[in-house]
């Protein structure tokens, strides 16, 4: 009678008679990855406390917001209503879902959120310009780079994606305006309804895009067409957005003592950070996806 144990299980001889028994390891894996993904989230969660505490103490009024709105008095109240959720309980009810991390900055108009938002007086922006349709695009060339087939048709795409030239395209296409910051908020949010999350395969932009990417229109459909639908695209989108913002730029700012308060593809640091986190945040990309994103940085 013996016993021996290899990687996989034990072979042991009874009376003559050879037995394996396997291990069955799945249940340790599973509580492995667990633990792998709460402490990333754990740590995702430290980020944003610590650097929303970092921030300037908020030197916007409740009058101030009313007066900044004052034609839309409605408007105005709710905005009031969420500087002080944000002013009284900075730091309650972080959570983190699908690579996505939200504070109380996440909620704040844009206007409000630029102005309260400060280190030492100033403060910077830097954003993943079309970040879902780069995700999107950049998955699709990994899949083909793992299979060995050319990335030719879909570099081109990712090219018009790098360049900051896609929503102009597909609205020159589509034949909608582009002129003004309004018309092009418009687009760049029709783009997102008819193109990814909403009713798709009729608006003008789907027909754009169909034109200009239709390997990515294939794979929208097929996205679209899974248990989920929308739901399951999205959170496959802004999982590949965590990998880049969350799990990459931020992290790889806080451990190095910066502060970076994020909103969703984007993240408002300090005065002087913007260009250096944009190079490290292309380089990061390129590990990842095989590709540089397109990044913008502004002066806030």
């Amino acid at each position: 009678r013996w016993s021996v144990n290899y990687g996989g299980g034990d072979l042991s001889c009874v009376d003559g008679v050879l037995m394996w028994r396997t291990v069955d390891f799945g249940p340790l894996l599973e509580a492995v990855g667990v633990g792998w993904v709460k402490k990333g989230w754990d740590r995702s969660k430290k980020n944003a406390e610590w650097s929303l505490l970092q921030c300037d103490e908020t030197p916007l009024t409740a009058d101030e917001i009313v007066a900044e709105k004052a034609e839309e008095p409605v408007v105005a109240e709710q905005h009031a209503a969420q500087h002080e959720r944000y002013r009284d309980r900075t730091t309650e009810g972080i959570f983190r879902k699908d690579g996505r991390v939200y504070t109380s900055v996440t909620s704040l108009p844009k206007w409000i959120r630029e102005r309260v938002v400060k280190f030492g007086g100033e403060s910077e922006t830097i954003d993943v310009r079309c970040c879902y349709m780069w995700v999107l695009s950049a998955e699709h060339r990994q899949s083909l780079v793992r299979r060995g087939l050319d990335t030719s048709e879909i570099d081109v795409v990712l090219e018009l994606i790098e360049s900051g030239g896609l929503y102009s395209k597909l609205a020159d296409i589509a034949g909608l305006p582009f002129e003004t910051e309004l018309e092009q908020r418009q687009v760049k949010q029709d783009t997102q309804m008819y193109c990814l999350f909403g009713p798709i395969g009729w608006h003008p932009l789907w027909q754009a895009l169909q034109r200009v990417a239709p390997q990515i229109c294939r794979d929208i459909k097929w996205w679209r067409s899974q248990p989920g639908g929308a739901t399951r695209l999205a959170h496959f989108l802004q999982r590949g957005e965590g990998a880049l913002m969350t799990d990459g730029l931020i992290d790889w700012l806080v451990s190095d003592g910066i502060p970076a308060v994020q909103i969703h593809d984007g993240a408002i640091v300090p005065s002087g950070v913007a260009e250096v986190a944009a190079m490290w945040l292309k380089d990061h990309s390129r590990k990842q996806f095989g590709r540089s994103c397109h990044v913008k940085t502004e002066a806030l």
